[in-house]
């Protein structure tokens, strides 16, 4: 037979796939002939078993249940047979069964006490063919302490009472009985369901279970007396007292069928019942009660005791006749349903039915298709499915067929404001709105009003209406509201656009703050600079302020600048600054250099920030062939060395979305006399363009290099990195990216030298300036320019130190270089140099040698430093908590990287 099978499968954490259940059903049946001999049925990690079959096994010497009951099924807990079965005689031998599912048309075989262990949560059994002299293993006297449902119906294999307490069924929650003898001891607070038929129940007060949410009870030896709080209540054939409020809860249902009780059926309105249903029970009173109108109602064979009748029963008389008592009296001659509909126009949501409320609105018995009842003559809905296949339209609905309860629709878009402009008439006393946004012309022409006056429509348009409110003007904002049959929209309007200030700043960069009449809530501000037209990050905006980023590398000079909101555009200007002079005493560089562009451009044969030291040329650069990490060595044999080791893409939160670790190079190199040049490359993903591009080059001669705006003059023996990112495929043109280096510093026991450092920092961005790091008489130096290139653009970078540990005599520390996105090519350009102090006095030996260990490597531009601990708590105590969440992610995976090469 080839049946019709679901497997589930799924992971494990070890990536390999398992099947986690089987599902088998009747299908097209196929003789495949005999299998060979089976021994046995193995799924691993399968956890449940289930068969839905009516076709008749082909060899009955195999019983399916006796194949899985093996030890290597050691997940397999759950069943669900829905077919003709024998059980085998002792089962389970191997398995732990949590829950069996038992609903054959027949049963050839006793049910074993074996598979009745304390293990069981839920055994639930109903056939429809049985012999009564087969029998169930369940001893109801024995304890279950996990027993959660028990279900046994259509099923009197043998006879045996149910003795339920709290003790032996701590966590029973549904019990369900056909044809038993139940005795309820220490009631059990678990039990939330019980359904009971045709059994003995020595018990009539159902309030000793505190959690009692549904009972079903019918064709019982017992009289129902009390209940309380039920959310749920069918009683049939069976003695009863009538229902009381204190039985249930709001929005209750409850049915009586051919039950004897006597007594006066009240309002139980105060509760809102969902349903009441009597039918066919005996000496019943009662009274129709406008309650009754919200209610799935039917009291058939009560008598009525009021003659008073609610216009909702004789609205659909003919309808409800059938459900309402015996002697409920007709209709009067001249009646008149006073059906009411709240509304006939609606606005259109996607995937959302339309909702119609109102009075005697009906039972939901006769009326149009797509209704569907929710709240009786109070509330229904039409299904959107129905809806003609667009947005705006209308039909017609009826409550009633029969007596002709007809209304006609119709529905559209609601229209969206998004900006609205008054301008004052100079010659005259009018004011003319402009109303901007997606506005619906399928219920054109609307009322518009402006401060309470009517604005006259000149012109309209999908997207744009023009009017005029005569003889009113205002120098304020106008409140304009806009009134449709499908929706009524008010919005404040936004005067023309005046600025008052513009707040200058230097070329590194930062936040401008523009002052004027923007609005309340602006439209889509936006300030862009006209020399590139690069669009600036608006942070923060209200009435009157805008906060702008501004990025860094304009010249400095006076820039154009344009500003929109609300529709509005304006052009003014502002001031690109020459950062402060930062070229030491008297802006003289130590009178080794010239200042230029407030910082220190050092003559030949020196650097420093501000041209303090000597370059050292007597260093070896051991290049590498595999990464893009050379090392240093001095002559005095202490040694430096640098390496990148991811590129992360960040979101706004910094958090990692997806990175490469760059850990497999393509290298290459060319060198003449005095230039050598690496080239490493890195293609990680085959199907985009995104390559990763490291250059290392040194020189024996010094260099003029034009980069991000600034001249820079690279001294001879300074070693120069360049990074290019091509083609990154960004998430969002808002997210950054982040290209982490590796470092370590390597130096020798020497009691005659300590290590001494100097950081600048800038005072508004606080990026770092430069770093040099000392140890006796030799300086690592890097300086930090603010800039990188972003497609051609100067942008502001983003330079900290993420991690730092030291072991034995060497410093490892990972840096982060972030910079926003760009769509082709972003570009970071440090430079490294090795330097000499002249004031370097010998005479410090003896002194008590410090127990911190630098780190060394310098970078500058965007900021590869390789920086002390006094750097790496400043840094630290800057960052947000999201940001250094991150950062230990990114340390546990750059620890596993470590560990790998």
């Amino acid at each position: 037979m080839d049946n019709e099978a679901n497997f589930i499968c799924l992971t494990n954490d070890k990536g390999v796939d398992y099947i986690e259940s089987i599902k088998l059903y009747d299908g097209k049946i196929v003789d495949y002939g005999e299998p060979g001999y089976v021994e046995k049925l193995t799924f691993h990690n399968m956890s449940s078993f289930d068969i839905y079959s009516s076709v008749n096994q082909k060899n009955n010497s195999y019983n399916v249940l006796e194949l899985l009951d093996n030890p290597d099924n050691v997940a397999l807990s759950s069943f669900i047979v829905e077919t003709d079965f024998q059980f085998p005689v002792a089962f389970p031998n191997y398995l732990t069964v949590k829950s069996f599912i038992f609903k054959g048309a027949s049963l050839s075989s006793n049910i074993p006490t074996s598979l009745f262990t304390p293990s069981i949560e839920v055994f639930m059994f109903e056939v429809a063919n049985y012999n009564k002299s087969l029998t169930i293993g369940f001893n109801s006297q024995n304890s279950y302490p996990n027993l959660k449902n028990i279900s046994i119906r259509n099923a009197n294999l043998s006879s045996f009472d149910f003795m339920i307490d709290s003790t032996h069924y701590p966590k029973l929650t549904q019990f369900t009985v056909y044809q038993y003898t139940v005795e309820f001891k220490q009631y059990p607070t678990s039990l939330v369901e019980m359904y009971l038929q045709f059994s003995d129940i020595q018990l009539s007060d159902f309030t000793v279970f505190p959690n009692l949410y549904t009972l079903d009870i019918s064709y019982c030896n017992c009289t129902l007396e009390k209940v309380n709080n039920l959310k749920s209540l069918r009683i049939a054939s069976m003695n009863a007292n009538i229902p009381e409020k204190t039985w249930f809860q709001n929005g209750f249902d409850l049915t009586i069928i051919n039950s004897t009780m006597s007594g006066f059926f009240g309002d139980f309105g105060i509760l809102n019942p969902s349903k009441i249903h009597i039918a066919a029970s005996l000496n019943i009173s009662t009274n129709l009660y406008q309650s009754n109108c919200y209610t799935d109602y039917t009291a058939y064979n009560t008598v009525l005791v009021s003659p008073d009748v609610p216009d909702c029963f004789y609205c659909y008389y003919t309808e409800m006749i059938p459900r309402l008592p015996v002697n409920t009296p007709q209709p009067p001659p001249n009646f008149k349903c006073p059906i009411k509909l709240d509304k006939v126009n609606f606005e259109f949501q996607t995937g959302k039915p339309l909702i119609f409320t109102g009075e005697n609105l009906g039972f939901g018995i006769d009326t149009t298709l797509p209704l569907i009842l929710i709240v009786p003559n109070k509330k229904f809905a039409y299904q959107y499915s129905y809806y003609p296949a667009k947005n705006n339209g209308n039909t017609n609905i009826s409550f009633s067929n029969a007596y002709n309860y007809d209304y006609h629709i119709q529905w559209g878009l609601p229209s969206e404001i998004l900006y609205t402009q008054s301008f004052p008439i100079a010659k005259s006393n009018d004011t003319r709105l402009v109303i901007v946004g997606n506005l619906n012309p399928y219920y054109f022409p609307w009322n518009i009003y402006g401060d309470g006056k009517p604005c006259i429509i000149n012109g309209n348009f999908t997207y744009q209406v023009d009017c005029t409110i005569k003889g009113y003007q205002s120098q304020t904002p106008i409140t304009v509201e806009i009134m449709s049959a499908i929706s009524n929209t008010s919005t404040i309007s936004a005067v023309p656009l005046v600025i008052t200030s513009v707040s200058n700043i230097t070329n590194n960069g930062g936040n401008i703050t523009i002052q004027g009449n923007f609005g309340v809530n602006p439209y889509l501000p936006s300030v862009r600079v006209a020399l590139d037209s690069y669009l600036g990050y608006i942070y923060f905006s209200n009435e009157t302020t805008l906060l702008v980023k501004i990025r860094a590398g304009y010249p400095i000079s006076k820039q154009n600048i344009s500003i929109t909101s609300n529709g509005y555009f304006i052009a003014t200007e502002f001031y690109i600054l020459a950062p402060p002079d930062d070229c030491g005493p008297n802006s003289a560089c130590n009178n080794n250099g010239i200042c230029v562009q407030a910082r220190c451009q050092c003559f030949k044969g020196y650097n420093g920030f501000y041209c303090e030291s000597k370059i050292d040329d007597g260093v070896i650069i051991l290049p590498n062939d595999q990464t893009p990490s050379p090392t240093v060595v001095t002559q005095d044999g202490l040694q430096f060395k640098f390496n990148i080791v991811a590129v992360q893409e960040l979101d706004e939160t910094g958090t990692v979305l997806k990175e490469v670790l760059t850990n497999k190079w393509n290298y290459s190199t060319t060198s003449n006399e005095t230039y050598t040049t690496h080239n490493y490359t890195i293609k990680p993903y085959a199907s985009f363009q995104t390559i990763i591009q490291a250059v290392i080059d040194y020189s024996s001669m010094e260099r003029t290099i034009q980069f991000a705006g600034l001249t820079t003059v690279y001294q001879a023996h300074s070693l120069k990195l360049l990074i290019n990112i091509k083609y990154w495929q960004f998430d969002s043109p808002l997210n950054s990216i982040r290209v982490v280096m590796e470092s370590d510093f390597q130096v020798g026991e020497d009691d005659c030298k300590e290590l001494s450092q100097e950081i600048g920092t800038d005072s508004i961005t606080n990026n770092l300036k430069f770093i040099k790091l000392s140890f006796g008489g030799t300086s690592y130096y890097g300086r930090f320019l603010p800039f990188a290139m972003s497609d051609r653009r100067f942008v502001a970078v983003d330079n900290r130190l993420i991690n730092m540990t030291t072991i034995n005599n060497t410093t490892e520390s990972y840096i982060g270089m972030t910079l926003p996105a760009c769509s082709q090519l972003c570009t970071i350009d440090p430079d490294f140099s090795l330097l000499l102090d002249n004031d370097y006095d010998e005479g410090t030996c003896g002194k008590e040698k410090s127990k911190a260990w630098m780190i060394a490597t310098i970078v500058s531009v965007v900021g590869v430093a390789f920086i002390g601990a006094a750097i790496a708590t400043v840094i630290y105590l800057k960052k947000r908590a999201k940001v250094k969440n991150e950062d230990s992610k990114l340390e546990q995976k750059l620890n596993k990287l470590k560990n790998n090469t």
